[in-house]
């Protein structure tokens, strides 16, 4: 999951996330953002208004990895049941 401000030194978080999902088309992604004028949310993605709570950001990020494209969970290998003598 990639989790980025909207605001960044050099690349903005939208940015970031269209050159991850070159690589990684499936990949979670949440904007996180400060500003009222919220351009990633027009594009479709996921967006967490500052400030926030933790149960929010809990919130937003179940749904991001539950969203569209989400991998299946992933479960333990099943142990082996050992043969009694």
């Amino acid at each position: 999951m990639l989790i980025a401000d909207l605001a960044m030194p050099g690349m903005s978080g939208r940015e970031l996330a269209h050159a991850a999902r070159q690589s990684r088309p499936n990949l979670p992604i949440l904007i996180v953002s400060g500003f009222a004028n919220l351009a990633a949310r027009d594009e479709g993605l996921p967006v967490l208004q500052k400030p926030f709570r933790a149960e929010e950001l809990i919130a937003k990020v179940a749904a991001a990895l539950d969203g569209p494209g989400a991998a299946p969970p992933q479960q333990s290998p099943a142990e082996p049941i050992a043969e009694r003598p």
